[in-house]
């Protein structure tokens, strides 16, 4: 996208505005939704004269430049302004209030969705958001993937029910990714409900059944492993040049990465192409799905980044959920090198984690449901008062709850 061409649907924009706002003060009789019809008018000319001071300034990213046109295309001036300069039409008082009523400006929501990039720094480093409980994390998450253009949106969310699953055969490849890419298209924040008095006991959609995330995860790296080693095999047999490198797939990458973080546990794919753990000092093993929730989480974790498409946004939300203090900033840390191609956004409550990461830092000052964010920057080595009394607030309103509920 040109920037000159967005300029011009600006200034194009500006004086259809311009024209309306001249021709609504001509009225005399102007009641209550004219007026609002008004105001919002103006902000939306004040809206675009700073957009377009940003784009000369050349403060908004080349990658936004495709949002920002969709934006401003949705303030919708067309209809009134067709109507004003109908040479042999009048308008009274009750034809424009109608006009104003059916044919809204729609400028809000553009706004809204600009401020919430321009807030970020467009997303152009990793970035850690820290806000207490409520503070609309999760639904930031949400409208983060819902509204990311030009690069693909990886949520990983706070609520997970991680059932590790076994499989008969081993899986498809090509229908394991379309499933998995599938599944992270349609996600959910699984903050929904459902009849109790219907007979399923739990409620899921055709893409999303609950406790279904880790088989599109595993399925998928299963699949993957074993399309590449199907691969190595047929070259081999052909006398083409194999090297054993050829046979690392990102499941054998997350293996890896599980060891390094998991010191007195030991996983491995069998014989039967199966996940195991292995403890060496009882000399016992297992099967994967008797894992804890933290091991079972870490897994799970890894292998959602390993699978993000090149230059992925992910965004996560309570990173540290499940998480060993000793461990959760060495996973993250491993991950970041892994895809440094994409951009990671941390929701998190956690201060601790929020300072070990090099990213830029943001904290949720107020949330007005459904998507009205009051993002500040968080000044280098600098906790605003405001903040950590709001976390504070959270904490002690969280610990009271568990008091009432053991006692």
């Amino acid at each position: 996208m040109n920037k000159d061409i967005i300029l011009e649907l600006i200034d194009k924009k500006i004086n259809h505005l311009s024209y309306i706002e001249e021709k609504i003060k001509d009225f005399n009789n102007i009641d209550e939704k004219i007026s609002e019809y008004l105001k919002e008018l103006v902000f939306s000319k004040n809206y675009l004269k700073d957009v377009c001071n940003e784009l000369n300034n050349n403060i908004i990213p080349n990658d936004f430049y495709s949002k920002i046109h969709t934006s401003v295309e949705m303030i919708n001036t067309k209809e009134l302004f067709t109507a004003l300069n109908m040479p042999h039409f009048q308008i009274n008082t009750d034809s424009l209030k109608s006009y104003c009523q059916n044919y809204p400006l729609n400028s809000f929501s553009s706004f809204v969705t600009y401020k919430f990039y321009k807030d970020l720094g467009f997303l152009t480093d990793n970035i850690v958001v820290v806000g207490a409980n409520g503070s609309g994390k999760s639904t930031l998450a949400d409208n983060l993937k819902t509204i990311i253009d030009g690069k693909y949106g990886v949520v990983i969310p706070a609520q997970k029910l991680l059932i590790i699953p076994t499989f008969e055969n081993i899986p498809n490849y090509n229908s394991s990714s379309r499933e998995y890419d599938e599944y992270q298209k349609n996600y959910t924040d699984g903050k929904t409900t459902y009849n109790a008095s219907q007979t399923n006991d739990i409620p899921y959609t055709d893409t999303q059944k609950y406790g279904s995330e880790y088989k599109y995860v595993l399925k998928t790296l299963m699949a993957e492993r074993s399309h590449i080693r199907n691969i190595f095999c047929t070259n081999y047999s052909n006398d083409v040049n194999v090297n054993k490198t050829d046979l690392h797939s990102k499941l054998d990458t997350a293996i890896e990465i599980w060891n390094s973080l998991i010191e007195h546990r030991v996983m491995y794919i069998n014989e039967s192409n199966e996940l195991n753990i292995k403890d060496p000092s009882k000399q016992e093993e297992y099967p994967a799905y008797r894992m804890s929730d933290g091991e079972k989480n870490i897994l799970y974790l890894i292998g959602r980044v390993l699978l993000a498409k090149e230059d992925s946004v992910i965004i996560i939300d309570e990173p540290e959920m499940y998480l060993h203090k000793s461990i959760v900033n060495k996973l993250w840390d491993k991950l970041e090198l892994l895809r440094q191609d994409c951009i990671f956004i941390y929701l998190t409550h956690d201060l601790d984690f929020a300072s070990s990461r090099k990213a830029n830092k943001y904290w949720i000052r107020d949330f007005k449901y459904p998507m009205i964010w009051d993002i500040n920057a968080i000044p280098e080595n600098e906790i605003p008062e405001n903040l950590l009394m709001k976390l504070l607030e959270s904490r002690k309103k969280y610990c009271s709850v568990r008091v009432k509920i053991t006692a």
